[in-house]
């Protein structure tokens, strides 16, 4: 609706910019409506789109499916994708009134799996610590906080896990390490 819809004026530029904007599947299950051209291949267009893509069960499963059955979580960006993928799939299964799929606990327990060990070993003693002072278990909601703080400081520039990995007991910061660091710090300073 906003990025063709209310931009183009005729059927025949809405559709374009339509097919423009769709890839894979979606697009393929439209193309033929460049036939048809003009509002009435435009019409067509979203109708197909809306009864193969619209569907707010579909968008739902998908959504969490992907949260579910992700791959194991190995690094800093595995962390913070996991983070924004959970961060968008709460807001559009709150849009659509359908968050009561995300605080089932096996549902929150598959995502935890994901999860680097220690970070796991963190998170259960965060749900027992609520379990014993709140009387229950944590929702989706304190799941997405968590993994959020756990993606902000893997991801840090300077106590990152990918940092702190890179380092040895035996090993000090190299010359482009410093050099890179007094760098980062001089552009915040600057700002």
């Amino acid at each position: 609706d906003h990025t063709v819809d209310k931009i183009a004026t005729d059927g025949f530029t809405k559709l374009t910019r339509l097919l423009q904007y769709t890839t894979g599947k979606a697009k393929d299950a439209i193309k033929s409506c460049a036939m048809i051209g003009g509002d009435k291949g435009y019409k067509l267009a979203r109708s197909i789109l809306k009864e193969r893509f619209g569907n707010d069960l579909l968008i739902s499963e998908k959504l969490i499916s992907v949260l579910k059955n992700g791959g194991p979580i190995r690094t800093a960006t595995d962390l913070q994708i996991l983070s924004d993928e959970m961060a968008n799939c709460s807001e559009v299964l709150r849009h659509m009134h359908r968050t009561e799929e995300l605080n089932s606990q096996h549902f929150i327990a598959a995502i935890v799996d994901r999860l680097q060990i220690f970070r796991k070993h963190k998170w259960r003693t965060e749900a027992m610590e609520m379990k014993r002072t709140k009387d229950r278990y944590p929702d989706f909601e304190d799941l997405v906080k968590f993994v959020k703080q756990e993606s902000e400081l893997a991801n840090d520039p300077v106590y990152g896990d990918d940092e702190l990995l890179s380092f040895t007991p035996n090993k000090s910061r190299s010359i482009e390490q410093v050099n890179y660091c007094s760098q980062q710090q001089n552009s915040y300073t600057d700002t």
